[in-house]
Protein backbone atom coordinates (compact mmCIF):
# COMPACT_ATOMS: atom_id res chain seq x y z
CA UNK A 1 0.00 0.00 0.00
CA UNK A 2 1.33 3.46 -0.89
CA UNK A 3 2.44 5.35 2.02
CA UNK A 4 0.66 8.61 0.92
CA UNK A 5 -2.54 6.75 0.59
CA UNK A 6 -1.89 4.89 4.02
CA UNK A 7 -1.96 8.06 5.67
CA UNK A 8 -5.61 9.81 5.74
CA UNK A 9 -7.29 11.66 8.23
CA UNK A 10 -10.50 8.90 8.97
CA UNK A 11 -7.41 6.87 9.64
CA UNK A 12 -5.42 8.54 12.07
CA UNK A 13 -8.61 10.05 13.84
CA UNK A 14 -9.91 6.40 14.44
CA UNK A 15 -6.18 5.01 15.64
CA UNK A 16 -6.24 8.14 18.01
CA UNK A 17 -9.38 6.51 19.21
CA UNK A 18 -8.64 3.09 19.87
CA UNK A 19 -5.58 4.59 20.98
CA UNK A 20 -7.16 6.59 23.47
CA UNK A 21 -9.74 3.39 24.88
CA UNK A 22 -6.95 1.25 25.06
CA UNK A 23 -4.97 3.75 27.32
CA UNK A 24 -8.01 3.62 29.68
CA UNK A 25 -7.22 0.04 29.72
CA UNK A 26 -3.22 -0.05 30.22
CA UNK A 27 -3.76 2.30 33.10
CA UNK A 28 -6.50 0.63 34.50
CA UNK A 29 -4.92 -2.44 34.56
CA UNK A 30 -1.54 -1.01 35.93
CA UNK A 31 -3.59 0.44 38.53
CA UNK A 32 -5.06 -2.74 39.47
CA UNK A 33 -1.74 -4.42 39.78
CA UNK A 34 0.43 -1.36 40.96
CA UNK A 35 -2.63 -0.04 43.80
CA UNK A 36 -5.02 -3.06 43.89
CA UNK A 37 -7.75 -0.78 42.58
CA UNK A 38 -8.87 0.00 39.11
CA UNK A 39 -8.31 3.63 38.24
CA UNK A 40 -10.16 5.15 34.93
CA UNK A 41 -7.36 7.69 33.95
CA UNK A 42 -9.41 10.47 31.34
CA UNK A 43 -8.45 13.55 30.28
CA UNK A 44 -12.25 14.84 29.06
CA UNK A 45 -15.04 15.89 30.77
CA UNK A 46 -17.34 13.64 28.69
CA UNK A 47 -15.91 11.08 26.43
CA UNK A 48 -13.46 8.11 28.44
CA UNK A 49 -10.39 9.08 25.96
CA UNK A 50 -6.77 9.06 27.81
CA UNK A 51 -5.61 11.19 24.93
CA UNK A 52 -1.88 10.75 24.98
CA UNK A 53 -1.99 7.46 24.19
CA UNK A 54 -4.41 8.36 21.00
CA UNK A 55 -1.67 10.63 20.30
CA UNK A 56 1.04 7.76 20.60
CA UNK A 57 -0.62 4.99 18.63
CA UNK A 58 -1.48 7.55 15.70
CA UNK A 59 2.36 8.63 15.84
CA UNK A 60 3.55 5.34 15.93
CA UNK A 61 0.90 4.68 12.83
CA UNK A 62 2.35 7.48 10.85
CA UNK A 63 6.22 6.51 11.59
CA UNK A 64 5.43 2.81 10.65
CA UNK A 65 4.18 4.17 7.20
CA UNK A 66 7.07 7.00 6.41
CA UNK A 67 9.80 4.43 7.90
CA UNK A 68 8.01 1.33 6.20
CA UNK A 69 11.47 0.48 4.76
CA UNK A 70 13.94 1.44 6.99
CA UNK A 71 16.11 -0.25 9.32
CA UNK A 72 14.95 -1.06 13.00
CA UNK A 73 17.15 1.21 15.06
CA UNK A 74 15.97 3.88 12.80
CA UNK A 75 12.33 3.18 14.23
CA UNK A 76 12.96 2.58 17.54
CA UNK A 77 14.57 5.57 17.94
CA UNK A 78 11.98 7.33 16.34
CA UNK A 79 9.05 5.49 18.17
CA UNK A 80 11.38 6.37 21.35
CA UNK A 81 11.70 9.96 20.85
CA UNK A 82 7.72 10.24 19.27
CA UNK A 83 6.28 8.61 22.72
CA UNK A 84 8.47 11.05 24.95
CA UNK A 85 7.99 14.45 22.88
CA UNK A 86 4.33 13.75 23.55
CA UNK A 87 4.77 12.66 26.88
CA UNK A 88 6.79 16.02 27.44
CA UNK A 89 4.31 18.42 25.71
CA UNK A 90 1.63 16.94 28.16
CA UNK A 91 3.58 17.15 31.06
CA UNK A 92 4.48 20.73 30.41
CA UNK A 93 1.13 21.81 29.78
CA UNK A 94 0.21 20.40 32.72
CA UNK A 95 2.78 22.04 34.90
CA UNK A 96 3.30 25.56 33.55
CA UNK A 97 -0.61 26.11 32.13
CA UNK A 98 -2.38 24.63 35.27
CA UNK A 99 0.28 24.37 37.87
CA UNK A 100 -0.33 20.30 37.82
CA UNK A 101 1.14 17.06 37.33
CA UNK A 102 -0.61 13.97 36.73
CA UNK A 103 2.91 11.36 36.58
CA UNK A 104 6.06 12.25 37.99
CA UNK A 105 9.58 10.31 37.11
CA UNK A 106 11.44 12.83 39.55
CA UNK A 107 13.10 9.65 41.22
CA UNK A 108 13.66 7.78 38.16
CA UNK A 109 17.25 7.43 36.28
CA UNK A 110 18.05 10.39 33.64
CA UNK A 111 14.73 11.92 33.85
CA UNK A 112 13.98 15.61 32.74
CA UNK A 113 12.05 17.69 35.37
CA UNK A 114 10.06 14.27 36.05
CA UNK A 115 8.25 14.70 32.72
CA UNK A 116 10.02 12.36 30.69
CA UNK A 117 12.83 9.32 31.94
CA UNK A 118 15.00 7.13 30.13
CA UNK A 119 13.64 4.10 31.16
CA UNK A 120 10.31 5.39 29.92
CA UNK A 121 11.80 6.49 26.48
CA UNK A 122 12.84 2.62 25.92
CA UNK A 123 9.70 1.73 26.87
CA UNK A 124 7.97 3.80 24.16
CA UNK A 125 10.55 2.64 22.10
CA UNK A 126 9.69 -0.90 22.65
CA UNK A 127 6.01 -0.02 22.60
CA UNK A 128 6.67 1.18 18.63
CA UNK A 129 8.27 -1.73 17.53
CA UNK A 130 5.50 -4.10 19.00
CA UNK A 131 3.06 -1.58 17.58
CA UNK A 132 4.98 -1.76 13.96
CA UNK A 133 4.70 -5.69 13.99
CA UNK A 134 0.74 -5.23 13.96
CA UNK A 135 0.65 -2.90 10.94
CA UNK A 136 -0.53 -5.59 9.09
CA UNK A 137 -3.53 -5.89 11.43
CA UNK A 138 -4.34 -2.02 11.82
CA UNK A 139 -4.65 -1.67 8.11
CA UNK A 140 -6.96 -4.43 7.73
CA UNK A 141 -9.02 -2.94 10.45
CA UNK A 142 -9.02 0.49 9.24
CA UNK A 143 -10.02 -0.45 5.35
CA UNK A 144 -13.26 -1.35 7.03
CA UNK A 145 -13.41 1.72 9.06
CA UNK A 146 -12.61 3.34 5.96
CA UNK A 147 -15.82 3.32 4.24
CA UNK A 148 -18.07 6.30 3.39
CA UNK A 149 -20.27 5.80 6.21
CA UNK A 150 -17.53 6.19 8.66
CA UNK A 151 -16.41 8.60 7.26
CA UNK A 152 -19.67 10.38 7.96
CA UNK A 153 -19.37 9.37 11.53
CA UNK A 154 -15.64 10.64 11.48
CA UNK A 155 -16.73 14.06 11.05
CA UNK A 156 -19.35 14.27 13.42
CA UNK A 157 -17.08 12.82 16.01
CA UNK A 158 -14.45 14.77 15.57
CA UNK A 159 -16.59 17.83 16.10
CA UNK A 160 -17.85 16.17 19.29
CA UNK A 161 -14.44 15.46 20.26
CA UNK A 162 -13.10 19.47 19.70
CA UNK A 163 -16.49 20.44 21.85
CA UNK A 164 -15.45 18.03 24.39
CA UNK A 165 -11.88 19.19 24.66
CA UNK A 166 -12.99 22.92 24.53
CA UNK A 167 -15.18 22.21 27.35
CA UNK A 168 -12.76 20.49 28.93
CA UNK A 169 -9.67 22.81 28.68
CA UNK A 170 -12.25 25.64 30.33
CA UNK A 171 -12.75 23.29 33.01
CA UNK A 172 -9.25 22.61 33.96
CA UNK A 173 -8.45 26.08 33.93
CA UNK A 174 -11.13 27.15 36.28
CA UNK A 175 -10.32 24.30 38.35
CA UNK A 176 -6.79 25.74 38.46
CA UNK A 177 -7.98 29.19 39.44
CA UNK A 178 -10.63 27.77 41.98
CA UNK A 179 -7.15 26.31 43.36
CA UNK A 180 -5.89 29.70 43.20
CA UNK A 181 -8.80 31.58 44.83
CA UNK A 182 -10.09 33.02 41.78
CA UNK A 183 -13.35 33.93 41.70
CA UNK A 184 -15.79 33.32 37.89
CA UNK A 185 -15.84 36.72 36.26
CA UNK A 186 -18.71 35.94 34.50
CA UNK A 187 -22.13 33.98 34.14
CA UNK A 188 -19.96 31.21 31.86
CA UNK A 189 -17.71 30.61 34.26
CA UNK A 190 -20.26 30.45 36.98
CA UNK A 191 -22.02 27.92 34.93
CA UNK A 192 -18.80 26.07 34.72
CA UNK A 193 -17.76 25.83 38.46
CA UNK A 194 -21.50 24.90 39.43
CA UNK A 195 -21.34 21.84 37.12
CA UNK A 196 -17.90 20.85 37.23
CA UNK A 197 -16.78 21.83 40.33
CA UNK A 198 -13.79 20.89 42.53
CA UNK A 199 -15.26 16.83 43.37
CA UNK A 200 -16.56 16.21 40.38
CA UNK A 201 -12.96 17.02 38.89
CA UNK A 202 -10.90 15.62 41.28
CA UNK A 203 -13.28 11.89 40.94
CA UNK A 204 -12.92 12.35 37.21
CA UNK A 205 -9.00 12.84 37.18
CA UNK A 206 -8.16 11.10 40.16
CA UNK A 207 -4.31 11.18 39.49
CA UNK A 208 -4.12 14.92 38.91
CA UNK A 209 -2.40 16.90 41.55
CA UNK A 210 -1.79 20.34 42.29
CA UNK A 211 2.14 20.90 42.46
CA UNK A 212 1.45 23.53 45.30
Amino acid sequence: MEKNKRITYPKIFWLFIIGSLVGILLEGFWCLIKNGKWETHVVTVWEPLCIIYGFGMAGYYIVSALLDKKNIVLKFITFSVVGSVVELICGLVLEYGLGMRAWDYTNSFMNFKGHISIGMTLVWGVFGLVFNLTIPFWDRILSILDRKILKILCIFMSVFLAIDLAVSTVCFIRWSERHNGVIPSNHFEQVIDDTYDDAFMKNRFCEWEFIN
